[in-house]
């Protein structure tokens, strides 16, 4: 999961410059791989956020992984 967090990262927010950016970097990673919910939850989450924000880069992220777990958002 990690490796698919960090590709993410750099594609959406690009080199976290400022420590704003990091703090934020690390807080979404912490969010995504530190859970107490599994792999599939977590992304089913943050599907659900992502549609209530609507922020199509978190949706896009969030549906395409689900989709490689078999799961059609």
């Amino acid at each position: 999961m990690s490796d698919h967090v960090d590709t993410f990262l750099n594609q959406f927010i690009g080199e976290a410059g400022t420590s704003v950016m990091r703090d934020l970097t690390l807080n979404f990673k912490k969010l995504m791989e530190e859970s107490v919910l599994d792999e599939q939850e977590r992304y089913l989450n943050l599907l659900a956020v992502a549609t209530a924000l609507e922020n199509q880069a978190l949706i896009e992220f969030a549906s395409f992984r689900l989709g490689e777990m078999g799961l059609s958002p």
